[in-house]
């Protein structure tokens, strides 16, 4: 195998677990402001606990890429890019695939292969893109496809599945099996009859008045693992034994670099519920060492002033601005 032909497959890994990212990161900045959100539950820790390790996904796809280059093509050059081969793809998927998996997956909600195997997966009744790492968008929990889509091409109703048709299937478990395309549901009536008023229902989702808000800043560099909106195993546990955090530093660095510089203002990122009471956390994108700046001093009193005045027009009580590695998470 070529240098370049392995460039390419772990750049291929690379941007899968990227592109995961992205989706559960955007899921929970989203799901967490309550827009357009499905269902209308907070996430477990259980949940986030036992789903903090499914990445199973992308060291199947690292290693199915590899052996289909060593075993499929050989010796063969792997083009970038040929048309008739993605007309192909697009071929295969539409025809065998979503009918092989349709069946397959109505054949794991049969009670022998679900309590053995499949349960497992819908044990998620609110679903993150990390309960399906190969589906982001089926379980990301908030709907993002606007109605112009089905209006001016109606049939793409059968061939595009929505948040909310997937979603039904975790909150029903008989209904919506497609992979991507609704079109094998409507065709043996496995299509759960409330997909479409769900859908309507979860568009017109205003964002979520919380009872309290919670401000707090960040501390340390490392401090901004300490919200989920990337990793709940770092968000979940203390820093000070992580030996990588130390390879991740240029990272860390540019991450931190981009959230205090370009954010003018606090920011929701979790949402939490203690019985009939919500209470979300805004993020002040200031570090503690930004406190003893003067030139900060004037950014950090008008993004604290503007949190308050905002939740006080919408009757909205604010906590306290505490350390970020002290919030409720």
């Amino acid at each position: 195998m070529r240098d370049g032909e392995k460039l390419l497959i772990v750049a291929l890994t690379v941007w899968r677990i990227v592109h995961g990212q992205i989706w559960i990161s955007v899921s929970r900045y989203l799901t967490a402001k309550g827009a357009k959100r499905i269902v209308n539950k907070s996430i477990e820790f259980d949940q986030v606990d036992r789903e903090r390790t499914w990445d199973d996904q992308v060291i199947f796809y690292s290693l199915g890429f590899y052996l289909a280059k060593l075993y499929v093509l050989g010796t063969n050059t792997l083009p970038f890019w040929r048309l008739d081969g993605m007309v192909l793809v697009v071929l295969l998927h539409v025809g065998p695939v979503e009918f092989i998996y349709y069946w397959f997956h109505r054949a794991l909600h049969h009670h022998f292969l679900y309590s053995r195997y499949h349960s497992h997966h819908h044990s998620s009744i609110v679903t993150e893109p990390i309960s399906d790492f190969m589906n982001s968008m089926g379980h990301c929990n908030f709907e993002l496809i606007p109605r112009s889509f089905f209006s001016l091409f109606p049939p793409l109703k059968y061939l595009l599945y929505t948040p909310s048709f997937h979603s039904l299937h975790h909150t029903q478990f008989r209904t919506n099996y497609a992979l991507f395309m609704p079109m094998y549901d409507y065709i043996y009536g496995t299509n759960d009859k409330s997909s479409d008023s769900l859908y309507e229902t979860s568009l017109e989702q205003e964002e979520e008045k919380p009872d309290a808000i919670h401000l707090t800043h960040l501390t340390s560099l490392d401090s901004i693992y300490h919200f989920r909106l990337a990793f709940s195993s770092l968000s979940s546990h203390p820093l000070s034994s992580r030996c990588y955090l130390i390879l991740m530093r240029p990272l860390t660095i540019i991450i931190s670099f981009i959230l205090t510089s370009f954010s003018s203002r606090t920011f929701v990122f979790e949402r939490n519920r203690f019985r009939d009471l919500t209470i979300h956390s805004h993020l002040l994108p200031k570090f503690s060492s930004h406190y003893k700046s003067q030139q900060q001093k004037e950014s950090i009193n008008k993004m604290i002033e503007t949190a308050i005045l905002e939740a006080d027009k919408k009757d909205v009580r604010v906590m306290s601005l505490g350390l970020l590695n002290q919030a409720c998470i």
